[in-house]
């Protein structure tokens, strides 16, 4: 049975304005003397006791409060050509290479790199497979019409993370979805609008995929058959603005079943794999709809605990939970609620994550808002620090554990932030929100104009076997050859410091 949850704009403003969740006027934030491409002290820490812990002769566990020696990362990774979009999308997909450390999947306009930082600290000396618009068996277009690319989880089965990316404009405009394996860019599957499939809602009948690609990620292994599945949305796929959100197996291609929306709801507006919410071992799945302009329509979030029953049901009404935002153009919502959505920090202490998910009012207001992912109450909001631009949110993510008390804490970005280190604009910034709290626990921001620090925000993994996770962060390297601007990657650690 579904739970409706009305997002509250009393409740959320009585929390923004307590001075333990969010901004009080004394805790504003201010700028931090951080230059790119020195080391920072502070890392994101891996919650893996085994890692943190030294093993005796007898296999106990000695020195658990001790965690084990930082060892400092800071690389930065520069697109080949100019303005070439390197780092327009990163994914991080594991150990590629079988050296222990974390790997990245980086996009650019000419290519999919997999890069080990801790290989190399150059992109050459990093590079593991490269796969270009002529290397690659999609389409000649895939890669340069894609904007994002994503982890797939094990598609075929190999042990190591596949890559997704779709292009929404590919094969003549019908869209297309592209599965690489992780190991060596090879195509693992390819599926195409436009084609037809058995349709699973109504026997011996035929179902047309068509606008497929407005969003996707990886489903996990939906239907049990020990390989990742895949969800693939189509906002604009269906007469009355429906929209749909098709779910396909990552071992045969099949179509498993589809979801489709209410007249205008414009479902698949956004789809999101954000983790296990609920304990159950299994990854858990967002969709959700759009309202359109003038309509006193909400927007919806779907929440779907995993399991092979209601995810292959095809029916929204087996949500596991349905959180509702206020009506377009109402004071406290516009029509971005749930875009993005994300795992969240465990803010009510269950000892389970929690889901974020970001809302922009009417009256342009930034606001991230945090639910249980358990009953669907909202537990916080918490509203764009001073300074900031309309981009705060655009990108955030659930981070390690950065101040040590024992809670992940919360990543979020603001790329056209403007520092106050000179006159000119655009230097972009991170934030780092404690997950106990929401107390704003560092920013870092971009040294140099145009900069864009925090175009994407991506989680590296442990790039270096010291049990710390890093962060990828793209940017840009205004005239950093002439007057031609280069775009990078730098994989690092964060400092930890104060945002007064």
């Amino acid at each position: 049975m579904s739970i409706k949850i009305w997002a509250s704009s009393t409740f959320a403003l009585s929390l923004v304005l307590s001075p333990q969740i969010g901004f009080s006027d004394t805790n504003h934030v201010r700028s931090i003397n951080h230059t790119v491409g020195t080391p920072s002290p502070f890392l994101f820490k891996q919650q893996d006791l085994e890692k943190r812990c030294k093993l005796d002769s007898n296999g106990q566990l000695l020195n658990c409060n001790e965690p084990p020696q930082i060892v400092p990362v800071d690389n930065t990774y520069i697109g080949e050509l100019p303005n070439d979009k390197f780092g327009k999308s990163i994914a991080a997909i594991g150990d590629v290479n079988g050296d222990g450390k974390s790997d990245l999947a980086v996009l650019s306009n000419e290519a999919i790199y997999v890069i080990s930082p801790g290989t190399g600290s150059t992109l050459s000396s990093a590079t593991i497979w490269k796969r270009t618009n002529s290397s690659i068996t999609c389409t000649l277009e895939s890669i340069l019409s894609a904007e994002r690319i994503k982890a797939a989880g094990d598609v075929n089965a190999d042990g190591i993370e596949d890559v997704i990316f779709v292009n929404e404009r590919g094969a003549n405009d019908h869209g297309e979805v592209c599965i690489i394996s992780g190991a060596n860019g090879n195509m693992i599957r390819y599926i195409s609008g436009g084609s037809s499939y058995p349709n699973p809602h109504q026997t011996n009948q035929t179902l047309i995929i068509d606008k497929i690609g407005y969003d996707f990620d990886t489903a996990g292994d939906v239907n049990g058959d020990g390989h990742a599945d895949l969800m693939v949305s189509a906002k604009y796929n269906v007469t009355e603005n429906r929209g749909r959100v098709y779910l396909f197996s990552g071992k045969t291609g099949a179509l498993l079943n589809y979801f489709e929306g209410e007249p205008d709801d414009y479902l698949g507006v956004k789809v999101a794999n954000v983790g296990d919410l609920d304990g159950n071992g299994l990854s858990d799945i967002v969709m959700v709809n759009q309202t359109t302009d003038f309509l006193p329509k909400p927007n919806s979030v779907y929440l779907f605990s995993a399991g092979i029953s209601n995810l292959l049901s095809g029916d929204l009404a087996n949500a596991s939970l349905e959180i509702e935002g206020p009506a377009y153009g109402s004071t406290t919502n516009d029509d971005y609620f749930g875009q993005p959505t994300r795992q969240a920090p465990d803010l009510d202490h269950d000892g389970l994550p929690d889901l974020a998910l970001y809302n922009r009012t009417y009256a342009g207001a930034r606001l991230i808002e945090f639910y249980s992912g358990i009953t669907g109450a909202h537990l916080a909001q918490l509203s764009a620090p001073e300074g900031s631009t309309i981009y705060f949110a655009t990108n955030l993510l659930t981070a390690g554990d950065a101040n040590g008390d024992g809670i992940a804490d919360l990543l979020v970005s603001d790329h056209r932030f403007d520092n106050s280190i000179d006159s000119t604009n655009d230097h972009g910034a991170i934030y780092l929100f404690s997950g106990k709290n929401l107390k704003c626990l560092s920013r870092i921001a971009g040294q140099a104009a145009e900069m864009q620090f925090g175009q994407v925000i991506s989680q590296a993994g442990d790039t270096n076997q010291d049990s710390y996770n890093e962060i990828a962060v793209t940017m840009t390297l205004d005239n950093y050859i002439g007057t031609q601007d280069y775009q990078s990657v730098r994989v690092f650690n964060p400092e930890l410091n104060d945002c007064m």
